[in-house]
């Protein structure tokens, strides 16, 4: 019975961290639209220079 116990207790703490693991990848996917219009106006709507292409590259790594 306590292998049973513990075998319950592993899930429980697995399915705890795969809420948080949800709940953050929910937040940078909030964050991630809320600021694509400003994004797509301040970058991807003007000429390219080195700060916007510095931008990409950070983003890409990144996300």
């Amino acid at each position: 019975m306590s292998s049973l116990q513990s075998v319950v207790a592993s899930l429980q703490v697995l399915q705890s961290q795969n809420y948080i693991i949800i709940a953050g990848m929910a937040g940078v996917c909030y964050d991630y639209f809320l600021t694509l219009g400003r994004e797509v106006n301040l970058i991807w709507g003007k000429s390219w220079s080195i700060m916007s292409t510095l931008y990409v590259v950070v983003r890409l790594i990144c996300f």
